[in-house]
């Protein structure tokens, strides 16, 4: 099993415990990896469909396996986590952490970055 997919996610749902951000609101969950999506090869490659993963309309750099995007829930995941709380929070650094910052930033809005490394790279700007 993959990652868990929140369909639902709004900020009013995160919760701040004992400075520890949680999701209070779990009844939109599932495990379901999105379907890759047929798109054309390329103007050179006429009746040419490839399987891709998206989301609005920004291609991901993950596998499509038996029709499925693998990885996709994780990705999407950031996603939203990024239009509804990094977004904010993220916003306006202080001046000695702004290029870091940026390239979280430019990394989640590619969405070319992992849990795991965004994980990492907000540790290091931490004790900056």
């Amino acid at each position: 099993m993959g990652s868990l997919l929140i369909t639902d996610f709004k900020l009013d749902q995160m919760l701040l415990v004992d400075g520890v951000l949680k999701l209070g609101d779990l009844d939109d969950i599932n495990n379901i990896e999105s379907d890759c999506q047929d798109t054309n090869c390329g103007i050179l490659q006429q009746n040419c469909k490839k399987k891709i993963c998206a989301i609005e309309n920004t291609e991901l750099d993950i596998q499509c396996v038996n029709n499925k995007c693998i990885g996709f829930n994780a990705k999407f995941n950031l996603f939203k986590f990024n239009h509804h709380v990094f977004t904010r929070v993220l916003h306006n650094p202080p001046a000695n952490v702004s290029f870091e910052v940026k390239n979280i930033q430019d990394r989640l809005n590619a969405l070319n970055i992992t849990a795991t490394e965004l994980y990492t790279s907000l540790l290091a700007i931490q004790y900056t």
